[in-house]
């Protein structure tokens, strides 16, 4: 029996996640996406992956600056998540709103993650109507103090 695409959705709405932002710096204005769908990849080099869907207005971005920003979000930055995933929102407007900090790259480390991760690109692989993003991961910073925002089934969570 073949499943639709709500079946499949569905089903996938039942992992647990993580939620992170991914940033960038585009001739100074920034930008980024809500992304769950991150994980790390490799320790020998330090590699992670996220995926981004190919229409996304982040998409090209991501790929054609080559480097970005993995921020795992706390507990209390959820309604951050919610304007990220929000694509008519002005994102370089609430990355300053929020407050932010460099390292390696101009992307920015937003204030308040729980993690920051600053990576160049590394690959680029197809995934349907999804490109996964590899990328090198060149300065992390985490802060205990933090909590993790988890996604589970369409709502937010923490532990």
């Amino acid at each position: 029996m073949a499943i639709t695409k709500d079946d499949f959705k569905k089903a996938m709405g039942h992992w647990a996640s993580g939620v992170t932002i991914v940033t960038y710096s585009e001739n100074g204005i920034y930008g980024g996406l809500t992304a769950s769908s991150f994980t790390s990849l490799s320790v020998d080099p330090y590699l992670v992956l996220f995926s981004v869907l190919k229409t996304a207005a982040s998409h090209d971005k991501i790929i054609n600056l080559k480097e970005f920003a993995i921020n795992i979000l706390s507990v209390e930055q959820e309604s951050l998540s919610n304007n990220f995933a929000k694509p008519d929102l002005d994102r370089d407007a609430i990355v300053h709103e929020n407050g932010f900090t460099h390292q390696v790259t101009k992307s920015p480390l937003l204030k308040n993650s729980l993690c920051h991760l600053d990576c160049t690109l590394e690959n680029v692989y197809e995934g349907g109507d999804h490109s996964i993003i590899v990328g090198k991961v060149h300065y992390a910073h985490t802060d205990e103090t933090k909590r993790p925002l988890l996604y589970f089934y369409r709502k937010y969570y923490s532990i």
